[in-house]
Formats: structure tokens, sequence, C-alpha cells
């Protein structure tokens, strides 16, 4: 909240403006008046009153000029001293006498009521107001009146008498700036931005060199980053002559985003991000931008968008968020777009970056399972073995792990270490995963010519692993190939038309059909051959 005050107590500033009636005689009383405004001045009151207080002895309503005012002086003189019950009682007098002093005397008093008595105050005031209408103490008093409803928080009920003030054709002019200020301060503190700008606008305009229009700058400032326009505070800057820098642009665009991120305001949020990265896409804040502009896309599960802006914070890797935004950037290509290329790329670079050893173990999970999912066995092997030797890694790990080396050293012609491994998985996952790893026990056996240890292996798989209906599907197709190869054709036949006929999954059914297509032909060929014979 705006809602500082440039309040200095009013009796200082105001006698300040009586210099004195210096005489053109120098007599006795000349001399000590004299003398007690040059003590005054130096703020040396006990000694000042020594001056004033005798020459005001015996005031009266015909008293001479010097009387008068050295009588005020000695008011004054208790006020500073905080005497004000015998300060009022003399302010009272000069206010019954209707000495020419009597506005500033009115003035005083309403002072010394505001110390316990806001309201008297504020009355007495109004009253010096209509009273003396040409006194060059209206600003003044329009000011405390203002600066009253201002401490009360009153904001807009103060706004008029700053407006006096700042309208008036006559009077201390000295005070427009401050009431200019602190109109500004009103209006913001009412909730009505558009008037404060005006005032403080009107302030660096008129009055640039004025000590308030710093404060009305910064004020501004403040204003254009909460509503979300920084560019408008840097053109009003540059207006006055008072151009910031671009680091300094930089910063205050940023920092009209946190404004609204703090707020939680995540639409005005994603506009002064929008507009930052528009304006300095790559400031010092740039990576901070893309960064929270992700987080808003990734909560609206707006998928790619957030990828978009996570892919630059990563780019620009190392950084406060890079760790993060690679992070979410590979789990949002394989969770939710299914790029397992990008998410394999991701997490080898989460990998490589992180300190984090819980993020290293989910680096190096999702990197096997991207690898998994492109079947590029090969290159999953170096980082499965790795993740095999992890303390933290669980048994799906291992499993998968061991699938991975599995299949690559099937592919290679290594079927002992294949085999190895796919027992691994058998021996720890009764999952999917273990049916897939019974079938390729199976099929590894198979490969390697070994009939009857693959037909025992792919029963197996059909006894132990019947809740898996695919990999039950394969270990039959599995089995009609064994037949077919031991020249069985009747049980490959047999094998291959029940799968046609019974399973559910069309893939396996065309493979099976395929097969037993091929079955059927071989055989006529052979019957036919034998027949010629």
């Amino acid at each position: 909240m705006l809602f500082c005050f440039l309040h200095q107590t009013a009796a200082t500033k105001r006698n300040g403006k009586f210099r004195g009636l210096i005489m053109p005689s120098f007599n006795d009383r000349t001399v000590k008046y004299n003398l007690g405004y040059t003590y005054y001045r130096k703020e040396n009151y006990p000694v000042a009153q020594t001056f004033f207080e005798p020459l005001s002895r015996g005031a009266a309503l015909n008293s001479d000029a010097i009387t008068q005012d050295a009588f005020v002086r000695t008011a004054d003189v208790y006020y500073m001293n905080r005497n004000y019950t015998t300060a009022k009682s003399m302010y009272d007098k000069v206010i019954n006498f209707s000495w020419p002093s009597e506005d500033y005397a009115t003035f005083q008093k309403a002072m010394i009521a505001g110390i316990n008595n806001a309201t008297e105050k504020v009355t007495l005031m109004n009253n010096l107001i209509r009273k003396f209408p040409q006194s060059t103490l209206v600003a003044d008093a329009n000011m405390e009146i203002a600066n009253t409803f201002l401490a009360q928080e009153r904001f807009r009920e103060a706004i008029p008498y700053l407006n006096n003030i700042v309208n008036a054709t006559s009077g201390n002019s000295s005070l427009k700036p401050q009431a200019l200020l602190k109109a500004g301060i009103a209006y913001y503190n009412a909730n009505d931005n558009e008037k404060a700008i005006a005032q403080y606008k009107q302030l660096l305009s008129s009055y640039p060199n004025a000590p308030e229009a710093d404060d009305a700058l910064d004020n501004l400032k403040t204003i254009y980053i909460e509503t979300g326009r920084p560019g408008e505070f840097a053109d009003v800057a540059r207006g006055v002559g008072r151009p910031i820098s671009e680091m300094a642009e930089d910063s205050l665009t940023y920092a009209a985003a946190e404004v609204q991120l703090d707020a939680n305001n995540m639409n005005g949020a994603l506009q002064s991000l929008d507009k930052y990265l528009v304006r300095f896409p790559n400031g010092s804040k740039a990576v901070d931008a893309y960064f929270h502009r992700a987080e808003i896309y990734n909560a609206r599960k707006d998928w790619n968008s957030a990828l978009s802006n996570y892919a630059e914070v990563a780019k620009r890797a190392p950084n406060n968020f890079a760790e993060q935004a690679i992070l979410q950037g590979a789990r949002l290509n394989f969770f939710e777009i299914k790029n397992y290329p990008e998410a394999e790329r991701y997490y080898a670079q989460l990998k490589q970056v992180t300190s984090s050893q819980e993020n290293r173990l989910e680096a190096m999970r999702g990197l096997l399972r991207t690898q998994y999912q492109q079947k590029k066995w090969n290159e999953a092997v170096d980082n499965a073995k790795e993740l095999i030797a992890q303390k933290g890694a669980s048994g799906d790990d291992k499993s998968l792990a061991n699938m991975a080396i599995g299949k690559s050293a099937q592919i290679a012609g290594r079927y002992d270490e294949a085999l190895t491994a796919f027992k691994a998985v058998v021996a720890v996952n009764k999952a999917a995963l273990g049916a897939e790893a019974r079938y390729e026990v199976a099929n590894t056996w198979f490969m390697t010519a070994r009939y009857p240890d693959a037909e025992k292996a792919a029963f197996e798989v059909i006894n132990k692993s019947g809740s898996y209906d695919y990999w039950v599907t394969k270990a039959y197709i599995l089995l009609g190939d064994i037949y077919y190869k031991e020249k069985d054709y009747f049980n490959a036949k047999a094998t291959f038309q029940s799968i046609v006929q019974n399973s559910l999954n069309a893939e396996l059914k065309a493979e099976a059909q395929t097969k037993l297509d091929q079955v059927t032909a071989e055989e006529a060929q052979i019957h036919k051959k034998h027949h010629y014979n």
C-alpha cells in the first residue's frame, strides 16, 4: 500500500514565515526583539523566550506591532516546548483581540487540538478557511485537514482538500507538488489507479524538479508494475526526461509478471510474461519467464505449449530451472504426448545434468522405458546395466533392464546371455513382463533349434501366464512354428487353426492365418510330390 506522508510539524513550518518586524530605529526594545528572532531561528527556544516574553507583557487590544508579534512568538515558544496549555491560552488571546495574526493563532490552536482530537482540529481548520479566505495559511489549513484524513485512511475525504491546494490561484503555491503527490496516494488507496496516475503525471510535468517528483515516479512505477503496464512507465519516464536503462526496463517488465504470479492471477501473469518475452526474448529473466509460462500451460494441460517453453529453458542449461524443465519435458513427452524419441532425448539430458539421486533414477528409468518402447535394444544395454547396479533400483526396474539386455543379446546371437537375462525376469516378475520373458525364453530356445526345450518353455507360458492372452497366443503360435519345423504338419495346422478360430487379437489372428496357409501349402506340395513318385 502506498501510504507515506511528507508530514512536518506545522508550527515549525509556519514559524519560519515570520521573520520579525525589523524596526528602523535601534532602541532597547528593537535590539531585544531582533535578538529574540536570532535565537528563535537557531531553534534555541529557551533563550529566545527570555527576549520575547518581557516584550509581550501587558499585551492588550491596541498593543503596538512589536508587542503583538513578541506575544505570538512567546506562544510559539511554549508550543515548541510542548507547554500546550499556556500556548493555547495565548493563541486564544490573539484571536479574542482580533490582531492581524488571528489567522495564524487559529491555525496553531487547531494544531494543538489535533494532538488529542482530530475532529476538533478539522473543524478549526475549516473555520480558518471560511473566515480568512485570503490568508496565506489557507493552503496549509487544507493540507493539515488532508493529512488528518489520510492518517485515518479516509482517503476520498482527503482528496477535495488536496484539490483545493492544487487549484488555488493564490496563497502558498509551494505546497502544490506535495498536494499532487498525496492526491495520487489517496486515489491509489481508494483503488482508482487511473486518477492516481493522472496526479503523478501532473506533478512530473508541472514540477519536475520538486523533491516530490522522485516519489511520484516511484509510485507510478509501482502502479504500472501492479497493473502489468511496465512499458507505459518507461514511456512516462522518458517523457519527463528521466529515461530508464534497458536493464532497468527489463527488470520492471518482469516484475509486472511477478506481481501477477504472486497474486495467483494466471491469466494476467501469462499476458505479462508474453509481453516480457516479446520485448526481451533474451533478457535477464527470459529463463524465468519461459519456465513460469511452461508451468501455467502445464497446469492447463496444454501439453504442446508447455513443452515448447520447457524446451527454451532446457536449451539454456545450466540455469536455476533447467533440471525441473528437463524433467517435465521428459514426463510430458513420455506420458502425455507419447513422443518417445523426444522423451528419450530429455531423459538422457536429465541423466547428465542432475545432481539429485532421485532424479537420476527417474532419468535412467525413463531412458530405459523410452528405448524399450522404440525397441532400441542395443542402445538400452549400458543404461540398463547401470540401472540394475543402482541401490534404489526396484524389482520392476531390474526386470525391464534384464528384458532389454536379453533382447539385445538375442538379436546379436548371444543366446546364453539372452536366456540368463530372460530367466532373471521370470524369477522375480509375475506380471505381464514375466509372461513376455517366459515367451522369450521359449523363443530363444527355438532360435537355437532346441525344439524340445522350446516346446517345454512355450507350455510354461500357457500354463503359468494364463492371464496374459497376448503372450499365451504368441506361445501357441511358437508351438505351431515348432511343429512346423519338426514337419509335424497335423499339429502345426491344428494349432494355427485354433488361433485363427479363437483369438480376439486381429494381428495375431492374421499371423496365424499366414502360417496356416504356409503349412497347408507345403503339406500339399509334399503330398503332390509323393503322388507322382
